[in-house]
């Protein structure tokens, strides 16, 4: 929201104080001793605000206040924010300046013109490519209001804090790739709503937490990648019901309990990693179903028991790694 005023004269500060009718969400916005404009972010869309401006002096290093505007009120808009200001609040937030390539960012070029953006013929944005590009800080929560998003690639980058649980609003996302970076927390439940996801890419990254059993319900995920981070717990049976996953790439985790039976549903599965785990159990004979499969790394786990003959029916299975478990028995003939 932006807010102007006459400023005072001889006054050693302006500030402006935004608050809601009910009193809450007040924020002090300082404005500078002479300015009589500010940008008030951080608001909420459809909500109404108060806004007053104050000035003041220091009195032997004491604030005090000496001049009031009248109160004057605004509701944001709703809806989503202009394309082209949320692409601006990340370019802040992950220190543009020093970005590997920013070319065009904050000029007065067409956005998508800008490095690692691309556009629709109405001008929204649709992509955002910034992989490999030195972004630093955290991931701003604006990123939610590109609502025509479909391709979010932030990966091997230097993000910290958490994923903003409000990404779960880009209900258009096919690819969410933020791996590679330094992120925290757990996987939001709101990303439970992006129905049309194709690929969860968040490997190499700090997060915590286990790993949702609600990736199942997103029908469209052809590709899970959480390999390399510090997930615990057990693997979810209703993985299984993911009809077109291709990759499944658990490992490097903390992950235990047994490897669910129900992974042997899922017929187009190319790669199954879970490997440097604490997985237990028997391999189940019905990872012999997947006929698709061409490449299956279980070593490094607590997995016991034989090595279940059906896994000679993989005819496109390129790479068997079952190295440093509890495995006993034969090495079935099947192979």
């Amino acid at each position: 929201m932006n807010v102007t005023w006459q400023p005072a004269q001889n006054a050693d500060f302006h500030y402006v104080w935004s608050v809601k009718p009910d009193g809450s969400g007040g924020k002090w916005n300082p404005a500078g001793a002479t300015d009589g404009a500010i940008t008030v972010t951080g608001l909420e869309g459809g909500q109404l605000y108060w806004f007053i401006a104050l000035a003041g002096e220091h009195v032997n290093g004491v604030r005090q206040w000496s001049q009031y505007s009248n109160w004057a009120s605004a509701t944001v808009a709703a809806g989503t924010s202009d394309d082209r200001t949320v692409l601006v609040a990340l370019y802040n937030a992950t220190g543009g300046a020093n970005w590997t390539d920013n070319t065009n960012w904050l000029s007065t070029s067409p956005i998508g013109e800008w490095h690692g953006v691309t556009t629709d013929a109405s001008g929204r944005v649709t992509e955002l490519d910034l992989r490999d590009n030195q972004l630093s800080g955290q991931i701003p929560p604006a990123l939610s209001n590109l609502s025509d998003l479909t391709w979010l690639v932030l990966s091997r980058n230097r993000l910290t804090g958490q994923i903003p649980s409000q990404l779960g609003n880009l209900s258009n996302l096919e690819v969410l790739a933020l791996g590679g970076n330094e992120l925290t927390g757990p996987i939001p439940s709101s990303l439970s709503g992006l129905s049309r996801l194709a690929i969860m890419n968040l490997w190499s990254n700090q997060l915590s937490g286990s790993v949702p059993s609600w990736l199942g319900n997103l029908a469209n995920l052809e590709s899970i990648h959480l390999a390399d981070n510090q997930l615990t717990g057990q693997i979810p049976p209703s993985l299984g019901n993911l009809a077109h996953l291709t990759r499944l790439r658990l490992q490097e985790n903390q992950l235990n309990g047994a490897i669910p039976s129900q992974l042997g549903n899922l017929s187009e599965l190319e790669r199954l990693e879970l490997h440097d785990n604490q997985l237990s159990g028997r391999v189940p004979a019905t990872l012999g179903n997947l006929s698709s499969l061409e490449r299956l790394d279980l070593r490094d786990n607590e997995l016991t028991g034989a090595i279940p003959a059906q896994l000679g029916n993989l005819p496109n299975l390129t790479l068997l790694n079952l190295g440093d478990n509890e495995l006993t028995g034969p090495i079935p003939s099947q192979l």
